[in-house]
């Protein structure tokens, strides 16, 4: 398909990482790999464990001005057109620019769900808002569509974070809810019903030995109509519609200048149907949007997944 479209394609293939984040690069012929990018127009990242935050990766970002990076994993091709064919429309489009118009114009974010996640932060512009909803015609990092990404004012963030999936290998669905407490944009402790899984992550974040892998690095909401609740795949349960994910560690120079949050990796987790008020304005309430403008364009999202579906099976 690359070639029928005019483009010389090459692909490289190495052992997988053996997680997310820097941590890449342990698998990453450096100088040969982004002498090579600096070339390319497009990048399709498939592995198993995305090389997304590496050294190399911002490399080739920082370098290469005209290079369109796009991290797929390893799903398969149905999942591929769950993710793009059928959810991509107008309506999509509108409802983003919608949310972006209200975030720009803010200060505040709270959010909550019914398990009692109960967080508050605020927004810093100088950070960049991605939203992913299928549209790579431009040079830039890209992800899954379709989600709606913010990296809070480092220090801000505040409250409690109630998960039912945390993805810090090995994890994934979790058994009882988690409850991440965090103060000044860190965190402070886990509690569990299930005290070895609260255990566990505090264990997973000690072993990097650095302060930064326990900071706030972004939430973003799921908006994949074709996605609801939580599956077990970490790339489609962060992007399951009304699903707010919460990273942790690393972030960017470029997403959040002029430093970014410099950490050995990144974990995120996930907190279902959740609840949403920018400046103390309700958006959504347990995973449905409720804003006069919002709710007719995500009601029209949702009808053109179900109508995309039924077509083509």
């Amino acid at each position: 398909a690359a070639y029928q479209a005019g483009a010389k394609c090459m692909i490289v293939i190495t052992a997988p990482a053996p997680s997310h984040g820097k941590i890449a690069d342990t698998v990453i012929a450096y100088e040969p790999f982004t002498a090579l990018m600096k070339e390319a127009d497009c990048w399709l990242d498939t592995g198993t464990m995305g090389w997304l935050y590496s050294d190399a990766f911002e490399t080739v970002l920082a370098t290469n001005p005209d290079i369109r990076y796009l991290l797929i994993s390893n799903l398969d091709l149905d999942l591929l057109y769950k993710t793009f064919v059928y959810n991509y429309c107008d309506a999509l489009v509108e409802l983003c620019a919608q949310i972006k118009r209200m975030v720009d114009g803010a200060s505040r974010i709270r959010v909550g769900c019914a398990l009692g996640t109960d967080l508050e932060f605020e927004i810093e512009h100088r950070h960049v808002i991605t939203v992913d909803i299928g549209n790579a015609s431009v040079p830039g990092f890209f992800t899954l569509p379709a989600l709606f990404n913010i990296v809070p004012r480092f220090g801000s963030c505040n409250g409690k974070l109630v998960m039912s999936a945390v993805y810090c290998d090995p994890w994934g669905l979790l058994d009882k809810p988690l409850t991440i407490l965090i103060k000044d944009g860190k965190i402070i402790g886990t509690e569990c019903e299930n005290q070895a899984d609260a255990d566990s992550v505090m264990t997973w974040l000690a072993q990097w030995n650095e302060e930064n892998i326990y900071k706030v690095a972004h939430t973003n909401l799921g908006l994949l109509a074709g996605v609801k609740g939580l599956c077990g795949e970490g790339i489609l349960d962060e992007r399951s519609w009304g699903t707010l994910n919460w990273g942790f560690g690393h972030v960017t120079p470029s997403e959040a200048p002029p430093n970014g949050n410099i950490s050995k990796s990144h974990f995120d987790g996930m907190v279902l149907n959740g609840s949403i008020w920018i400046d103390e304005v309700p958006i959504m309430e347990n995973g449905r949007f409720v804003h006069s403008v919002l709710a007719p364009l995500a009601d029209a999202v949702i009808r053109h997944y179900e109508d995309s579906y039924k077509t083509q099976q």
